[in-house]
């Protein structure tokens, strides 16, 4: 049985419009299987969930000031179409806003669905497998090309509770709150320092952190750290003015002591078995 194997591009389109506005997106499909594959495209809402990037299609309402049409001479959106193995389609999708649309985010995905239960022109779809791919739609509707936005650095902590200097790779965590109603991106920069002196500095790749959700960053940083006080300082693109927020920790030697303790009993059970011995000479 052959395989679906499916591409499109891009993967993700943001973009900001007025209200009023029409926005064109091309895409690019690609059938990689090696047999004819039946397709049909279509939109659905999302919502975003928990603090990894997941979605929510079951929860989602669609916005009633948004409109969708394939501008493909043949085809239409949910009307179904063939790829050929090794074939490409360009799908152009028109997304219009309505004069009167509010202000804030809509988030949708174009998918590319196989359609097992249809035949054109003679064609039947003999296969049996299945999928489904989709590329996100992140549509902001807004007066301006960059609205205001708002963001808070929450739960930055730092584990495990026990820090030791040699052993225990350091895990930094924060949560990034979105408090407006528009989609930003951010990375997330952690300067570690041991006083006053800057010792490792982690920048976190930018993520999309959606309206009225978090987002959740982590990252490790690798032993050696040396004994002592040390400060980790959150901060986000300057650009959000958000306020950085800085956790102190301490570094302690348990291993050195450990290591201490034991070449210590060790010498000490030499010791003893030299004296043993020379206390009782064969």
């Amino acid at each position: 049985m052959a395989s679906f194997n499916l591409s499109i591009t891009p993967n993700q389109t943001e973009l900001v419009a007025k209200p009023g506005a029409v926005f064109i997106q091309a895409y690019s499909v690609t059938n990689k299987s090696d047999a004819t594959i039946f397709l049909t495209s279509s939109l659905k809402p999302w919502l975003p969930t928990g603090l990894n990037g997941a979605v929510d299609y079951l929860h989602a309402v669609s916005n009633p000031y948004l409109s969708f049409s394939l501008q493909n001479a043949d085809l239409a959106l949910n009307q179904s179409f063939y790829l050929k193995s090794g074939e490409s389609k360009q799908l152009v999708l028109k997304i219009k806003l309505d004069s009167s649309a509010p202000l804030g985010d809509s988030y949708y995905t174009f998918f590319i669905s196989q359609n097992t239960n249809n035949q054109i022109g003679g064609l039947a779809n003999l296969s049996s497998f299945s999928g489904q791919i989709g590329s996100h739609l992140l549509i902001s509707t807004s007066d301006v090309a960059n609205p205001a936005v708002s963001a808070s650095i929450t739960n930055a902590r730092i584990a495990p509770r026990f820090k030791d200097l040699f052993f225990t790779p350091l895990t930094f965590q924060a949560d990034i709150n979105n408090e407006s109603g528009f989609y930003f991106a951010t990375p997330l920069k952690i300067s570690l320092k041991k006083g006053n002196t800057t010792i490792n500095e982690a920048v976190l790749p930018a993520q999309n952190v959606l309206a009225h959700y978090s987002r959740h960053f982590q990252t490790q940083l690798n032993p050696p750290f040396w004994p002592g006080a040390y400060t980790a300082t959150y901060s986000l693109d300057p650009g959000l003015n958000t306020p950085p927020v800085t956790v102190s920790f301490y570094i302690f030697p348990y291993s050195l002591v450990i290591i201490i303790i034991f070449i210590t009993l060790v010498a000490l059970l030499l010791t003893r078995l030299l004296k043993a011995k020379n206390n009782h000479p064969t």
